[in-house]
C-alpha cells in the first residue's frame, strides 16, 4: 500500500509537471486565450506567485521535483507502517523518457501549481507550443 505524500490534487489548483528550453522565447502560436496577445506563460505564472499563492512554481529541477513526489512505502518492516520513502517510479520514467536524446542543459523542468481562479493561465500552459507537460495532476 502507497500513501501519496506528492503531487496531491485538491480542490484549489492543478499541478503540471513542465520542460521548456532555458531561452525559452514566446512565437505566434502562444496567445492569452482573453486578450489574443502573444504570452509568456512561464513568466505570467511567476508574476501571479505572490499575489495568488495557488498559482506558483512549486519546485524546479529533476532533483527537486523528484523529492517532492516520494511516496510511503508502507511494505517495510514495521507490520505496514510507512517506513520508507520512495520516489515516484512512473515520473521519474517520464521525466528520463522527454530527456532521452536532449541536451539536458537546454532545459528547465519544474512543477507548477495553478489556481482554479485563473483558468486562462493553465488554458494558455496547455496551448504553449514552448512547453512540453510531463506530468498532470488534476
Amino acid at each position: 500500500m502507497k500513501i501519496r505524500n506528492g503531487f496531491i490534487s485538491n480542490s484549489s489548483s492543478s499541478s503540471f509537471v513542465i520542460a521548456y528550453k532555458k531561452d525559452y522565447y514566446v512565437d505566434g502560436n502562444c496567445k492569452c486565450p482573453t486578450c489574443g496577445n502573444s504570452i509568456n506563460v512561464i513568466k505570467l505564472i511567476k508574476s501571479l506567485e505572490y499575489g495568488d499563492g495557488d498559482t506558483r512554481i512549486v519546485a524546479k529541477g529533476i532533483d527537486q521535483i523528484m523529492e517532492n513526489h516520494k511516496d510511503f512505502d508502507a511494505m517495510g518492516k514495521n507490520f505496514g507502517y510507512p517506513t520508507d520513502k520512495v520516489y515516484d517510479e512512473n515520473l521519474r520514467k517520464a521525466l528520463m523518457a522527454f530527456l532521452e536524446g536532449k541536451n539536458k542543459d537546454e532545459y528547465e523542468i519544474a512543477e507548477v501549481d495553478i489556481s482554479y481562479h485563473n483558468n486562462d493561465v493553465k488554458e494558455t500552459l496547455l496551448l504553449d507550443k514552448n512547453i512540453t507537460i510531463i506530468s498532470r495532476g488534476e
